[in-house]
């Protein structure tokens, strides 16, 4: 069975490498999103097993995203 995928969407940069960082560690692929526009872009070409969404997020918040 392959890797799992994490999908963190986070416009802090330091945030996003601190989820992707853990997340890896786990055993788990990562790919981020510095905000809604770039996870919008990913989401169809990515099979996203965990989206972890920040909910403040500019111009789009977290809920409105999923």
């Amino acid at each position: 069975m392959g890797s799992k995928t994490v999908l963190p969407v986070e416009d802090d940069s330091s945030s996003a490498s601190l989820y992707c960082n853990r997340s890896e560690e786990a055993g788990f692929k990562t790919t981020s999103a510095a905000g809604t526009s770039d996870a919008r872009e990913a989401l169809p070409n990515l099979a996203a097993d965990l989206i972890i969404v920040e909910l403040l997020l500019p111009n789009c918040g977290g809920l409105e995203l999923m």
